[in-house]
């Protein structure tokens, strides 16, 4: 039991008021209010994982006794007192906690599911054919299963050799009796067989249905496909529920060390997240869930790992190694996805453990290895991952670029969702944003954190190593000091109390402003290490490919600007969208896509930028706005008036 919690009551009562309702949970000792929320279905916003330290998860103790640390309280009734819930628990007896609306994960956030798509050819990796087979008579009775596989050879499949799983078997004789003889089997590859992972009685093959996925370390995707003619019945999205644990990889690599906790991490994936998106999507297009035959899912190793309950500590230590990363299709019912009981599930194979599935299908999609000359792809998220294609050689590397381009570890930034201030003017210190939905500031997302940067660099109320001038911030009315964890800081006033959904002013403070150089350093010194691999330059780019969402909404020249992306002319950008999705997409429409993705992952030559001495001082470098070299942005310079 944690320390200060002795004596604790075994009776405790907490009531949560959340969004004008109350939720009542009952609490064991020991427990903190994090948990508790969490068991409440509260969606309480733990980014650090209940580590004390993003203090995302405030919460006001109206009534009861606490201990928050080691240090016991108690409110009377009507009382206040300011806390953090991953840091108290209830010290017995009832207990009212008051969640602010600033402390719970936005559910309607803006998560995009648009992608590019290459020219590909239709051929679905799973089909359904209709069969017609024999009654068996005395002279000859062959087993049913025989007599089956006879009519797919004779009328669609003359070369077939197929794996019929328990649960078809358990099916066969019923569905031969209700269609007279007449069934739809529902085919594909797996394990280098024809499986038949569906009959069904008659002809069904007008309804043939598979779910691609994006599954993302911040968001989930998923989207049902039509296969018989590819198009896109349904879609949903939602944050990936492990997000209630730790924002990160690295942090979820760290809180899956042990089975119970791996299994957790698992459930979250699965449970709370997959299987609601799959219900959703099946819900919109009017189908039972049971009907799904086919998935395939494409994302960065870590996530991979943990939905499949692998454990993932390997990946997280040099020399960075995964279980497993090419696939053979996995019963879908085992990983406890709630579709047909013998739908498979294909995963887009991974080049390495930090360079994931999700930039084989940024690559495939992208059609990088068919352009000529020397091109760059860049997926900017928690990880920024690139790659490199020249011509002959694919290089890839990956690099912690953190979450503050997805709002996380920022004083008052939040993900993409209703009332994000998402972008931002600045001129002679009057500032004016655009929101998410045009509603009223709740907080500062990735596209207008850099903005903000951008602006305030360009009309000097920021300097090259990002401090603000306090000058030009007092003369513009926006200098404030807020309390922190190490005493007063200065900070820039976006948005006054009584301006704001929260009723809280919103601030961008210098600490903000450094972890927004830390993200942008790691991905322009990854990009240019990468570069430097193969003795070019930025200039030498024929092309840059963007992919994921938030490049969707990125201005193109603020990001030059802070020194994110290369200062190059904007022409010479290419939006793809959610590649990730994209490839899961294809992996189910195009029979061609696995032999594409296994030539990728050959040809692929991962980059360790960690063991590369260049990227680290490119890395320091970047830590100028827009960096070191300011030659290397002549275009940014001149347009901020500093050329």
């Amino acid at each position: 039991m944690p320390s200060g919690v002795e004596g604790m009551s075994e009776t405790m009562r907490v009531v949560f008021r959340v969004n004008g309702a109350e939720v009542v949970v009952e609490a064991e000792p020991g427990r903190t209010l994090a948990e508790l929320a969490f068991e409440g279905d509260i969606p309480l916003n733990t980014a650090c994982g209940g580590n004390g330290v993003c203090e995302r998860c405030a919460v006001v103790l109206h009534e009861g006794a606490f201990v928050i640390g080691t240090e016991r309280c108690a409110v009377e009734p009507g009382g206040r007192r300011d806390a953090l819930a991953c840091q108290t628990r209830p010290a017995g007896g009832r207990a009212v906690v008051e969640v602010p609306a600033a402390s719970l994960l936005e559910e309607r956030a803006q998560i995009h599911d648009d992608f590019v798509l290459p020219p590909h050819l239709h051929s679905p990796r799973t089909k359904k054919y209709v069969a017609d087979v024999p009654a068996p008579d005395l002279g000859h009775a062959p087993a049913d299963v025989e007599r089956l596989e006879q009519a797919l050879r004779r009328s669609h499949l003359p070369d077939g050799r197929f794996h019929v799983p328990l649960p078809v078997l358990r099916r066969l004789p019923a569905a031969l009796r209700e269609g007279g003889g007449r069934v739809t089997a529902t085919v594909g590859p797996c394990g280098g067989r024809l499986s038949i992972l569906a009959l069904d009685p008659g002809d069904t093959s007008a309804e043939h249905l598979a779910v691609a996925i994006d599954v993302g370390t911040t968001t989930v995707v998923c989207a049902l496909v039509d296969m018989t003619t590819g198009r896109i019945l349904a879609r949903a999205a939602q944050y990936n529920q492990q997000i209630r644990k730790a924002d990160d990889v690295a942090s979820r690599i760290s809180l899956s060390r042990e089975p119970e906790d791996l299994d957790r991490m698992r459930r979250l994936i699965v449970e709370d997240t997959l299987n609601p998106l799959i219900h959703k999507v099946c819900a919109r297009a009017g189908v039972a869930p049971a009907t799904i035959t086919r998935l395939a899912a494409s994302g960065n190793s870590v996530m991979i790992h943990l939905l499949l309950g692998l454990p993932p500590e390997g990946i997280g230590a040099i020399p960075f190694a995964t279980v497993v990363s090419r696939h053979e299709g996995y019963a879908a019912r085992e990983i406890g996805l709630d579709v047909s009981p013998t739908a498979l599930l294909d995963l887009v194979p991974s080049m390495s453990g930090y360079v994931g599935g999700d930039i084989t299908s940024d690559v495939y999609a992208s059609q990088l290895l068919e352009r000529h000359g020397l091109h760059l792809l860049v997926d900017i998220g928690t990880n920024g991952e690139m790659a490199l294609w020249d011509g002959r050689r694919l290089r890839v590397a990956a690099t912690a670029a953190g979450p503050a381009f997805e709002g996380a570890g920022l004083r008052h930034g939040c993900r993409a969702s209703h009332g994000a201030i998402e972008h931002v003017r600045c001129e002679s210190g009057a500032i004016s944003w655009a929101t998410i939905g045009r509603g009223r500031p709740i907080g500062i997302c990735g596209s207008g954190i850099v903005d903000l940067v951008a602006q305030f660099l360009g009309c000097g109320l920021l300097t090259g190593v990002g401090r603000f001038d306090v000058d030009a911030l007092r003369a513009a009315g926006r200098l404030t000091e807020i309390e922190g964890s190490q005493g007063a800081v200065r900070a820039c006033r976006i948005a006054g109390a009584d301006e704001t959904e929260t009723g809280q002013a919103i601030v961008l403070t210098e600490a903000d402003v450094a972890e927004v150089l830390k993200a942008k350093a790691a991905v322009f010194a990854g990009t240019k290490t990468l570069l430097q691999q193969c003795g070019k330059s930025f200039k030498d780019l024929d092309s840059v490919v963007l992919a994921g969402g938030f490049a969707r909404h990125l201005n193109l020249r603020h990001a030059a600007w802070i020194g994110l992306l290369p200062d190059l002319p904007v022409e010479r950008f290419h939006v793809i969208g959610n590649g990730s999705l994209a490839g899961a997409y294809l992996a189910l429409v195009d029979a061609r896509a696995f032999d594409a993705f296994d030539a990728i992952v050959r040809k692929a030559e991962v980059v360790e930028l960690n063991l590369t001495p260049q990227f680290e001082a490119n890395f320091v470098d970047a830590l100028m706005l827009p960096g070191m070299d300011e030659s290397e942005f002549p275009a940014a310079m001149a347009e901020m008036g500093r050329g």
